[in-house]
């Protein structure tokens, strides 16, 4: 079947959803039992259902041959290359993380996992079933996630009932083994068939023991000796020891077993049903192999012909020992758009599913710590870059020499949506194509921006539109998030400028009588607001002299030992330069603008909300009337 998009709350599967991803390039589902359980798609932007190909949605598919479908949610997505995306989802399982599961107490496997169920803190649309009738009791003592108490940590159900895990929807099964025994999925080895870690296998399976028993007598008179048993034909091997180039023989200290020193008829004997429960002499199986090049061998035809899944046992015949074993299936990768296996992995089992699930759980706990919003910031403008790589880097050329770089998703700049445009007048990011407009930009005139984090502001004046405010206290001084607003309006027109400044001046009389919210006469208030005025029509005019300086460059580029340099010409004193430490813009050759580790601006001008350090500004309503207040942030709800 063709994967299937939906949207993130879907339960039931039943319709097309969004639609059929029908341009999939590939679709690989991968499952380790007791494992990961993921899936793995190239896409291309163009698409069909692509633009509904956001995180939290899920992508309906099968994992295996002859398996009913199964929802993956999609957590990750790579920034395009040549077009075409890598999009991951997880199993919809992995949503357990997020179910905690409150202290509880069970006599059996059964109670045990109904019980993490009806002890779920949060909704949980997930139900269990096992063939499990255990009687060892269970108990957690603190809350935990649901998935980890599958087999996170010790003490959880797999650790104390064992099992294998079967994830089929919103239905967790614990099976005693989840596969059958597959007779005729023989893998013949060493003929057709090599892989380096199984050869390693090989060459490092112990055929046979040297057993001995060392202890002390002591004789009457309170003398002591020591004494080591041993037997004449020094080594007992395995009944495969012969089919080896050479026998791997090692020695074992038998002396756990024995009280008493041992005759050597008993030492034998212990070593003999030592061998033949730990040194069978056959290869464990450690193999990873193509389904093509199984196809491709006469010898393993039965193997593919035989419909094998995840947890079923199949022989393996090693040709160049004469030895065959049984192997488990413990992992495959399923090819879902040719409906055929792309890989087989056959071995042990992982130990248990713990390790898997507290990988996992010890990324979802990470997300509890609490960070400030700069935090937040950094690490979403670290996820965003490390995803960057891609795009296409273009020059523009005035005069036969290159004035402008341009840096976005199309290698035409009249087809670019997302862009990165450098010149002599400063940095800008559009998602509106070359164009623009550039909603965050970096000029001699200062930063334009949405939003603005910052871990230290140094200023002598922080200006809002309508208020100035000396120094960061709890009290409210003015109204900045209103402040905030009229500057975004002056950038645009100056009718709106006019019309928010006098809104402004009004709310600054209405706050004239409130002595709670603000800290200076309804005078100052309406002066502030007269000079907020004229910086509303300073904005606009730094705005329109911003973008106009955009258009219509005739600027070139100089490289030297000192960084890069963009100028409107040689010999210009206005320029943005770039160096390791950061971009610095330079007016009549002096540093207005910079944008580093460390950075500082001349004009800043901010919508939406005011982060500073631990504070918040924002507009409130109290008695029908419009505040600006600030707070700190851990009382922001």
């Amino acid at each position: 079947m063709k994967p299937i998009l939906y949207k993130s709350n879907e339960t039931e599967f039943t319709t097309q959803g969004y639609g059929t991803l029908s341009d999939a390039i590939s679709c690989k589902v991968t499952e380790e039992l007791n494992g990961t359980f993921e899936l793995e798609m190239q896409y291309p932007v163009e698409g069909i259902h692509y633009e509904n190909c956001a995180l939290g949605n899920i992508i309906f598919s099968e994992p295996a041959p002859n398996r009913e479908g199964e929802p993956f949610v999609i957590y990750k997505k790579t920034s395009p290359i040549n077009g075409i995306v890598t999009i991951y989802a997880e199993h919809i399982s992995y949503r357990l993380s997020y179910i905690p599961v409150k202290p509880f107490k069970a006599n059996n496997c059964v109670e045990a996992l109904q019980g993490l169920v009806t002890n779920s803190i949060e909704k949980n649309p997930f139900s269990v079933w096992t063939d499990k009738s255990v009687n060892t009791p269970f108990e957690t003592t603190i809350p935990q996630s649901f998935r980890t108490c599958l087999g996170g940590v010790e003490g959880s159900i797999l650790d104390t009932y064992k099992g294998e895990y079967e994830f089929t929807r919103f239905l967790i099964k614990l099976h005693t083994h989840r596969g059958t025994l597959k007779a005729r999925a023989k893998i013949v080895y060493g003929k057709n068939l090599i892989d380096l870690t199984q050869e390693e296998t090989i060459e490092n399976t112990i055929t046979g023991i040297v057993p001995y028993w060392k202890g002390s007598v002591t004789y009457e008179g309170g003398q002591t000796e020591d004494i080591v048993v041993t037997l004449p034909e020094n080594a007992i091997q395995s009944e495969y020891a012969d089919k080896y180039p050479y026998k791997r023989t090692v020695t074992k200290d038998m002396s756990e077993y024995f009280e008493s020193q041992p005759t050597e008829e008993q030492l034998r004997k212990q070593a003999q049903d030592f061998v033949k429960d730990n040194v069978t002499g056959k290869p464990d199986v450690s193999l990873k192999v193509s389904f093509l090049a199984l196809s491709n061998t006469e010898e393993n035809r039965g193997f593919v012909e035989e419909m094998v899944n995840i947890g079923d046992y199949v022989p393996v015949y090693f040709y160049k020992l004469g030895i065959e074993t049984t192997a488990e299936v413990v992992g495959i990768t399923y090819d879902a758009l040719l409906d055929r296996y792309d890989e087989i992995e056959l071995g042990k089992m992982k130990d248990s599913i713990s390790t898997t699930i507290a990988d996992i759980q010890k990324d979802k706990d990470d997300v509890f710590v609490k960070k400030s919003d700069l935090e937040i910031a950094i690490a979403l403008a670290q996820k965003l870059l490390n995803g960057g790589l891609g795009g296409y880097l273009v020059t523009n050329n005035v005069n036969g020499h290159p004035s402008e770089i341009i840096i976005g998703d199309s290698p035409n700049i009249e087809t670019m949506v997302n862009c990165i445009r450098l010149n002599e007048a400063g940095l800008g990011l559009s998602k509106s194509g070359y164009a623009g407009p550039y909603e965050i930009a970096i000029t001699g005139n200062g930063i334009v921006a949405n939003a603005v984090n910052t871990g230290e502001l140094n200023g002598n004046i922080i200006k809002a539109n309508t208020v100035k405010i000396g120094a960061l206290d709890e009290e409210v001084t003015g109204s900045i998030d209103n402040a905030n607003s009229n500057a975004n309006r002056a950038q645009s027109t100056a009718d709106n400028a006019q019309a928010s400044a006098d809104e402004a001046t009004s709310k600054a009389d209405k706050a004239q009588g409130s002595a709670d919210s603000a800290q200076a006469s309804a005078n100052d208030a309406y002066s502030q607001a007269q000079q907020a005025q004229a910086d509303a029509d300073d904005a606009t005019k730094l705005a329109q002299n911003a973008w106009q300086g955009i258009d219509n460059l005739s600027q070139i580029i100089v490289v030297d030992n000192t960084g890069v340099k963009v100028k409107e010409a040689r010999d210009s004193s206005n320029y943005s330069w770039t160096r390791s430490d950061g971009m610095h813009v330079m007016v009549a050759s002096e540093e207005v603008a910079k944008f580093g580790q460390e950075s500082h601006i001349y004009n800043l001008a901010v919508s939406g909300f005011s982060m500073f350090g631990a504070h918040r500004a924002e507009t409130i309503k109290l008695n029908g009337k419009e505040f600006t207040a600030f707070f700190y942030i851990g009382d922001v709800k």
